[in-house]
């Protein structure tokens, strides 16, 4: 209502009107606005909230308003509102995505027959011409059939398969491939990812990502751990997507990706040591030292989902109580020595103060040692035998 008193028009745009069609919440909104100047947008924003200083030069402004943080674009000044509203709806990339939705009459606005396309469940181009302007749209496509179920068109199956990924920034494709892994129907976007070649472009010296197999267990973690939340379904979709690639090859995936931390987790390390988690359990099954060894670094949890999905007839529950039992369910045993304990008997910091705590630790892991007491002991005799 602010915008419309000042002359200009407001309406929700994108991916929340899409999902509003759907009958599903949507936590990303995106709003355009037409025949108002940057100037007097600007004034209305900060009335009534922060604008971040972030994207004013291309036109985007971040809004935030009570704990809500929203995306508006300023469309190219037109005096006629039809000629802005079809500049507008042009730029965007499927038709399901270009429906508007005007706060003042409560409608939505379809120019391209996008509700049509979400009740037939089709991914179609707005404008095959402009779609190129963005080849991260190559990825979006094969993205939303696995967050919407949708099928792509074929014409839009030939657009995204001809798009030049190569220079996209890491950041920007990992945004998609991560939305991608948590889709309701990853299996299927997977496959078309693979199917259109796009894995190739992205990763083009990586071996291991396009076996079927790849989207079979990605789409098996939701069924065994339907409540599962990031960080720990990040980084076991990661994980089981990159099960078959070469350890020489997982740094290039890491690095195309510009990937480091996800809420506090080094991606690198939890997916290194699950890997090889999963190849310690694949050559001796899960036992006492495996559970022990996994809690040394990871919930517990991780381990348990990750044998779930890859051996269906594996309880997770059976491994989470089994840790409670061994008393690692909440993190890893207690250390029976520490450094201190070490300097007492006279050894100095260094490579031997090291090797024999990561000595020590070994040997409780599988059992060897279960006490303080028996640590000392064992110490004396190490020290003695040097």
């Amino acid at each position: 209502a602010s915008v419309a008193a000042e002359g200009g028009r407001l309406f929700v745009v994108g991916g929340w009107v899409r999902d509003d069609c759907l009958g599903r919440a949507s936590e990303d909104v995106d709003c355009e606005v037409h025949q108002l100047s940057s100037k007097h947008l600007l004034r209305l924003l900060n009335q009534k909230g922060f604008v971040a200083k972030v994207g004013r030069s291309f036109g985007i402004y971040k809004w935030s308003v009570d704990g809500l943080t929203v995306d508006i674009h300023l469309v190219e000044n037109h005096s006629d509102l039809e000629k802005s509203l079809d500049v507008a709806t042009q730029r965007r990339d499927f038709c399901c995505n270009a429906l508007l939705f005007d706060p003042l009459s409560g409608q939505v606005m379809d120019r391209v027959g996008g509700v049509s396309d979400i009740d037939n469940g089709l991914l179609r181009v707005v404008n095959p011409k402009r779609f190129g302007e963005d080849p991260l749209r190559g990825l979006r496509g094969p993205r939303f059939v696995s967050t919407l179920g949708f099928e792509l068109h074929e014409e839009a199956s030939e657009l995204c398969r001809s798009q030049d990924l190569t220079g996209l920034p890491g950041e920007r494709v990992w945004g998609e491939v991560r939305k991608l892994l948590a889709g309701e129907f990853v299996e299927q976007g997977w496959g078309v990812l693979v199917g259109l070649g796009l894995v190739k472009q992205i990763f083009p010296c990586v071996r291991g990502l396009e076996g079927p197999e790849v989207g079979l267990r990605l789409a098996r973690t939701r069924k065994v751990a339907p409540s599962l939340e990031d960080p720990g379904f990040t980084v076991l979709q990661f994980t089981l997507m990159t099960l078959a690639v070469p350890d020489q090859d997982l740094e290039a995936i890491f690095e195309r990706m510009k990937l480091d931390r996800l809420s506090g987790v080094s991606l690198r390390r939890a997916v290194r040591g699950l890997r090889d988690w999963v190849q310690w359990t694949e050559e001796r099954g899960v036992d006492n030292e495996a559970i022990l060894r996994l809690t040394e670094d990871w919930p517990v949890a991780w381990g348990a989902i990750l044998r779930g999905v890859l051996h269906p007839v594996s309880s997770v529950e059976d491994i989470v109580s089994r840790a409670e039992e061994l008393g690692v369910g909440e993190g890893p045993l207690p250390v029976l020595l520490v450094g201190r304990d070490l300097l007492e008997r006279g050894v100095n910091p260094g490579p031997e103060m090291g090797r024999l705590l990561k000595k020590l630790r070994a040997m409780q892991l599988t059992g060897s040692l279960s006490s303080r007491t028996e640590a000392l002991a064992w110490l004396e005799q190490e020290i003695s035998a040097d």
